[in-house]
């Protein structure tokens, strides 16, 4: 997430949703059942990540961690959070629904989480030592539906999936509010296109409608970029010189 602009401040969203126990309706088991999908991957980066990047780790497989987010509070509960290693409710229901193992598993997720950087996701250029890196995987959960038209989303998704390698993989959700002022309208056209744009080929993208009173809906994706084409064999006149 970026900032305040989300449902409720850092501390009241961690134990709104992410506490004892697992809210079933509300899409995020379908969002980690699209993200089981995902092989596993060396370096992730989760932007916009608020302190919740421990729950999609779960059912992602990835070595390394790297959590972005303009919000202070937010990395630091993400960080303590980790830094302890133990599941909520909420963890540990997501653990038996991807099939993991605990605790082993959930303490390799926490594990994972190897740097945490202060950035604004939405607006403003990213930090010069994580555009010089390339991610097998990048992640944003919330943050693009924070754009406020179809113009700042499509740039924004484009910036974002710069950080992906050849053949890297990305997910996402972003939530439909039921008050949309200030916020993008979230259509599949508007998918495809930002999508397009950034080189990024849509394999899952699907709305799905929840019991959640100020957010009645839900957009998750997965994607990939193509791999880099494979080098040409040398010909034999070339492989004699």
């Amino acid at each position: 997430m970026s900032g305040n602009e989300t449902v409720a401040g850092a501390d009241e969203y961690w134990r709104r949703y992410y506490a004892e126990q697992f809210r079933f309706g509300l899409g995020t088991e379908d969002i980690l059942a699209a993200l089981m999908t995902i092989p596993p991957v060396q370096t992730w980066v989760d932007l916009g990540c608020g302190s919740e990047s421990m729950l999609w780790a779960i059912a992602l497989r990835a070595q390394q961690l790297v959590a972005v987010d303009v919000d202070r509070t937010r990395l630091e509960i993400l960080g303590q959070f980790a830094e302890l290693a133990r599941p909520r409710g909420v963890h540990t229901t997501a653990l038996a629904l991807c099939g993991r193992a605990q605790p082993d598993d959930f303490l390799a997720r926490c594990r994972s989480l190897v740097v945490r950087v202060r950035a604004d996701c939405l607006d403003g250029s990213l930090p010069a030592n994580l555009t010089a890196t390339t991610f097998d995987l990048v992640t944003q959960f919330g943050l693009l539906g924070l754009c406020r038209n179809d113009e700042h989303f499509t740039t924004r998704f484009g910036e974002i999936h710069r950080l992906l390698a050849p053949g890297g993989w990305t997910a996402g959700a972003n939530w439909v509010a039921r008050d949309p002022r200030g916020r993008v309208e979230l259509t599949h056209q508007l998918y495809q296109h930002a999508a397009a744009q950034a080189g990024v080929h849509l394999l899952l993208l699907k709305r799905i409608t929840i019991a959640d009173p100020e957010f009645p809906a839900v957009w998750t994706y997965v994607g990939r970029t193509q791999p880099c084409p494979p080098a040409k064999p040398l010909s034999r006149q070339a492989q004699a010189s």
